[in-house]
């Protein structure tokens, strides 16, 4: 969560169950935002497209700038962290739907080395 530029309408969007910002929407019941962890808890969970639609539009920085600590290079559903650039981290920023596309290409992600599967290091 703490990627997002806009922090103050991303909180309107969040899980109502975890907090998190969901990339699969669903609604419960109750009409409630609801992440699709949380819905797999959830009897009555159902898609909600129109609310996705608003969350991949949200401007987002790049997922490196917490150092590479989501697992799998994965966007997580929240992380709070500085917004500030520093001259050792992407200044990417764009929409959550366009994430995935400049994960393929950023060069502080952190990648494991093919050959051993445990040496890590930046891209670049």
């Amino acid at each position: 969560k703490n990627l997002l530029l806009n922090q103050a309408f991303a909180a309107g969007l969040s899980c109502t169950k975890c907090d998190g910002v969901p990339r699969v929407c669903f609604t419960d019941g109750d009409g409630e935002i609801i992440c699709n962890k949380c819905a797999e808890q959830v009897d009555d969970a159902t898609a909600s497209k129109a609310v996705q639609v608003m969350i991949s539009k949200l401007k987002i920085r790049c997922m490196s700038i917490n150092g590479g600590d989501n697992e799998n290079n994965q966007p997580s559903e929240g992380n709070i962290i500085d917004t500030r650039v520093k001259d050792n981290e992407c200044d990417w920023t764009g929409m959550i739907k366009e994430i995935d596309g400049h994960i393929q290409e950023c060069g502080y992600i952190i990648i494991k080395c093919d050959e051993c599967d445990t040496f890590e290091c930046p891209r670049k």
